[in-house]
């Protein structure tokens, strides 16, 4: 047989790979058949040296299968990680879209009962950590592996989760705007007259000092529903003792809770009232 009849068959039976590999495989035998011949082999017996055509062609095949296999393949952890990036990231989205409405929940304990009106979700910032470290090694792989979709795909996700956390810890009002939360005598007055209103019904007059959100539970019915769980009847307001401030720091905004126990003819109710960085309510627990 001869190199050129060699090289033909060879390429024949190599049909099923593509044209730079088959040139790769035709040149790499072509070069060890010459090899052969300038040793002063035969061009018969050099092409005899590389074997069966069909034995050489078949190797080739499942080496070049064993080598795409290997590549398309990827470690279990590598989907575990993509896997967990999309729950956390429709977990933050979730908790992005949950409404900040006021909602008012009942709570009995053993012939006490309380009422609580608030509006605020405390942040996913867990899921917030959680999925960008998980991001955070889907771009590491990509970019190790040059795998450009999973790198493209993790700097989307992670894109979104900045652009999701960032704004919400952002406040749009200018530094002037915002009224340092620390006159306690304004605490004090504004929570002496909430009482005042909730005992005599008049629920208008907390709405406009109120957040938006807690607006949305001042209506009269919800705080008529409120205060019958406490009592069915609390009577005419009696006393008041000291009402009481204390400031807390929650995701770096700054509240002032005003507490006080009071008396009605027919109930003692005792009153939480927190306060924005505005001086609004935004939240207001009897009990």
């Amino acid at each position: 047989m001869t190199k050129q009849e060699f090289i033909k068959e060879l390429n024949e039976e190599l049909a099923s790979l593509s044209t730079e590999e088959r040139k790769k495989c035709l040149a790499y035998y072509e070069e060890a058949i010459d090899d052969l011949i300038d040793d002063g082999w035969s061009e018969a017996e050099a092409c005899s040296k590389q074997g069966s055509i069909k034995d050489i062609a078949e190797e080739i095949t499942n080496e070049r299968m064993e080598a795409q296999n290997k590549k398309r393949k990827r470690p279990t952890w590598f989907y575990a990680i993509v896997v967990c990036c999309i729950l956390t990231f429709v977990s933050v989205i979730i908790m992005m879209l949950m409404p900040d409405k006021g909602t008012l929940t009942y709570m009995n304990t053993e012939g006490n009962t309380a009422s609580f009106v608030a509006a605020k979700v405390k942040e996913p910032i867990v899921l917030y950590i959680v999925a960008s470290v998980l991001n955070v090694l889907l771009i590491i792989y990509g970019a190790k592996k040059q795998i450009k979709k999973v790198l493209l795909s993790g700097v989307c996700l992670m894109l979104c989760i900045v652009i999701g956390y960032i704004p919400s810890h952002m406040n749009p009002l200018k530094q002037e705007e915002i009224t340092e939360v620390s006159d306690e005598d304004y605490y004090r007055n504004t929570t002496a007259s909430i009482v005042y209103a909730i005992f005599d019904d008049d629920f208008s007059n907390i709405a406009p000092i109120a957040t938006e959100d807690m607006q949305f539970v001042l209506a009269d019915e919800t705080m008529k529903a409120a205060k019958a769980q406490i009592a069915t009847d609390w009577g005419p307001f009696v006393s008041m003792g000291s009402i009481y401030i204390e400031y807390v720091n929650e995701n770096g905004r700054e509240y002032a809770v005003a507490s006080v126990v009071t008396s009605g003819e027919h109930v003692n109710v005792s009153f939480t009232v927190v306060y924005d960085e505005l001086r609004q309510v935004a939240g207001l627990y009897m009990k």
